[in-house]
């Protein structure tokens, strides 16, 4: 097992992704096959202002994924 590392995904691939939708499907959630669909289709890219995607990383492979939105109800001065 390498060091776990955090970091911001700029681009997310099926390939990356497709382990974590099997496992969580497999425990009866659909979270993360919903962040992949919405991702793929680019309804939500977590590319705007205020929005990261994060991934956790055992060495190249992503074991973790979560994104952060700015919520769009708040009024930032």
């Amino acid at each position: 097992m390498h060091p776990l590392a955090i970091r911001a995904i700029g681009t997310l691939t099926v390939e990356q992704i497709t382990p974590l939708i099997i496992a969580s499907e497999t425990e009866g959630h659909n979270f993360v096959r919903r962040l992949w669909d919405e991702y793929a289709s680019g309804e939500n890219r977590f590319d705007s202002e205020g929005s990261v995607l994060f991934g956790v990383f055992d060495g190249e492979e992503l074991v973790a994924i979560g994104g952060l939105q700015r919520d769009p109800y708040v009024d930032i001065a």
